[in-house]
């Protein structure tokens, strides 16, 4: 356990100054808390986390209920998940927000569900701690001022609380049987671990060879959100017929029998459209009075499903009914308030509309026009200049910091510097992005590359090779102790998916928030 806190602190430092919105803890970058004898020496009393009143039920597992009240295992572990979070928002000058406290007992219940998961597998072995082992973790509770075992502080203590330890000891010891046969155990006095899974010393040198190369970029981005207003009414025009406006109200039903009723209803004079609208109508693609939501000739073929009665709502004469049409959804009556109106796509509103029908249905031909810039831009710079043609087309040169290949920002690796570039959110699993940014040759310009929103040109600025002294080796403690935290997060997260456990923690952080 020792170990694991002494990493678990390091990682801590490597954190200070990242986000502050929420400190966004995992189990294993926490440690599982296995409710072992650091129930003695790290639980504070700590208002709000602490309780007296009945047991609440968080949940359970094989139906054996995990509950929050005064002294279970779950405030426990919810205590010592809230130590560590305050620690952290010490560290880094904030306060817990509402995310954090359920972050606290979401974290603290799946480390009581694996914890009892981790007891029934060691359990089921016959497994039965050593009596040696049990004294040898219980004489490091009974010290002098030096930090040496001391026989009057073991007598002066009371046979409770040196049960109450032993008990726990012994379940700790149970519980840590399963991750350390499975994993290993840690220590800072070897280069791999004692038993369990180990990591490959090839595996090391192999991310530390990734990281060798670096390289950084000049970069210039089209934003897709700056198609022009031009270019919309361009399509408008050339689209008119899309975007006529209708005025119509509708009956709709789920059923066809519901709406043969309202119709025979209409027809017999029993009820108006406009009651049966309000009363009788599903009110599906209408507000409460029957007027319909979708004016737009795009939306009304949306909603029916033949062509044939698109153009019976166009021929639709004002004040008159169509008889029952098939839609999306069921069925429909239609009447037609007013005469259909041709759109003035010089108002700002008629723009927007366009605007978003592009953006829904055609954006291959935004693609396309920021693609046309971009290769444009390509050819200039190619010829002009990198800088040059980005001052020529008005465009904001960015520089990209020194990054290595590293897909999906693995911690092998080391971080990428893209948090602070818009134009680059989602690079890290852009495939396109770094086989073209680790191709291109000294003073090359790129190919347009589309990431997400953004499309970007690029230009190799320097290219850096870290040197290797002699004598010098990966840093394989550190690898080896990430590999093992990513392991153990996978198995954790695979026995978390299990039917037997019934969560219940978002009910009862509503309940004691």
């Amino acid at each position: 356990m020792k170990s694991k806190e002494i990493d678990f602190e390091k990682e801590n430092k490597k954190k200070e100054g990242k986000s502050k919105k929420s400190l966004g803890i995992t189990i294993g970058s926490i440690v599982i808390l296995i409710l072992s004898a650091i129930t003695f020496i790290l639980v504070p009393s700590m208002s709000g986390f602490t309780s007296s009143q009945d047991k609440i039920v968080a949940g359970s597992y094989k139906g054996k209920d995990i509950e929050y009240g005064y002294g279970t295992d779950y405030l426990t572990a919810v205590q010592n998940y809230a130590q560590y979070y305050q620690q952290l928002a010490q560290q880094q000058g904030v306060s817990l927000s509402q995310y954090d406290y359920y972050s606290i007992f979401q974290g603290a219940f799946n480390s009581v569900v694996l914890d009892m998961m981790y007891t029934d597998f060691v359990n089921d072995s016959g497994y039965v701690p050593a009596e040696n082992a049990i004294k040898r973790e219980m004489v490091k509770y009974f010290t002098d001022e030096n930090g040496n075992y001391s026989a009057k502080a073991f007598r002066e203590a009371s046979e409770t609380y040196k049960k109450s330890l032993r008990e726990s000891i012994v379940k700790s010891n149970i519980s840590s049987r399963y991750t350390e046969d499975n994993f290993g155990l840690t220590t800072n006095y070897i280069a791999n671990t004692l038993y369990g899974l180990k990591s490959s010393t090839n595996e090391s040198q192999f991310y530390e060879d990734l990281s060798k190369k670096s390289r950084s970029f000049n970069m210039v981005a089209f934003s897709k959100d700056n198609y022009p207003d031009s270019e919309v009414v361009k399509f408008a025009n050339n689209n008119k017929e899309l975007f006529n406006i209708y005025s119509l109200s509708a009956i709709t039903a789920s059923e066809e029998e519901t709406i043969k009723n309202i119709k025979k209803q209409l027809d017999n004079n029993e009820v108006t459209f406009d009651d049966a609208a309000k009363t009788l109508s599903a009110k599906s693609y209408t507000d409460d009075n029957g007027k319909l939501n979708s004016q737009y000739t795009y939306q009304i073929k949306n909603i029916l499903t033949s062509e044939d009665d698109v153009a019976k709502l166009a021929a639709l004469s004002t004040g008159n009914v169509t008889d029952i049409i098939k839609t999306a959804s069921g069925y429909a009556i239609f009447r037609c308030d007013a005469a259909i109106e041709t759109p003035d796509f010089t108002t700002e509103d008629m723009i927007d509309a366009v605007k978003y029908y592009i953006n829904y249905n055609e954006q291959g031909i935004v693609d396309d026009y920021f693609m046309a810039l971009a290769n444009d831009f390509a050819s200039s710079a190619a010829t002009l200049g990198f800088d040059e043609a980005a001052e020529a087309a008005n465009l904001e040169k960015k520089e990209i910091p020194s990054f290595s290949i590293n897909y999906g920002g693995n911690q092998y690796i080391g971080s990428l510097p893209f948090s602070n570039i818009s134009e680059l959110s989602g690079a890290e699993t852009n495939e396109t992005f770094f086989k073209t940014a680790f191709s291109l040759k000294e003073n090359e310009i790129s190919s347009p590359i589309t990431i997400g929103n953004n499309i970007i040109v690029i230009k190799l600025l320097e290219e850096t090779i870290r040197e290797t002294e002699e004598g010098d080796e990966p840093d394989t403690l550190y690898y080896q102790y990430l590999a093992n935290s990513f392991t153990t997060e996978g198995v954790d997260s695979a026995l978390l998916d299990n039917p037997d456990i019934v969560n219940d923690v978002f009910n009862l952080w509503i309940q004691m928030m």
